[in-house]
């Protein structure tokens, strides 16, 4: 595996921070984070929504290449925000080797035939 990137906010930063993380993979996670936090205020409401949201575990991640970049993702997502009170998820995520990509749909296919 490769090393380990991020990409989001965090308190100690006034906004975005990227470090190790494809440009491809940034801008796809980017694009769906946002639409993520516009569709939970819209259905849940502002206040709603940012208890939810701060309350929200951590989520481990397996993405095929294509489904955030070119290559595939393994990682997790959290709630977090900037300085100012900004929400959006932090992303700590590595690229993985096309083998484990294969090793990821080989378990989904034993997964749908059990």
């Amino acid at each position: 595996m490769s090393a380990t990137g991020l990409y989001g906010k965090l308190p100690a930063h006034g906004d975005f921070i990227r470090r190790n993380l494809p440009a491809d993979a940034v801008a796809a996670w980017d694009g769906w984070a946002a639409s993520l936090l516009q569709a939970g205020q819209a259905e849940l409401g502002a206040q709603p929504f940012a208890r939810a949201w701060d309350a929200m575990p951590c989520w481990c991640l397996a993405l095929p290449g294509g489904a955030c970049g070119a290559a595939p993702l393994c990682g997790v997502m959290a709630a977090s925000r900037d300085a100012v009170g900004r929400r959006f998820p932090l992303l700590l995520a590595a690229p993985v080797a096309d083998a484990a990509e294969g090793w990821f749909d080989a378990l989904a296919e034993a997964a749908r035939a059990a």
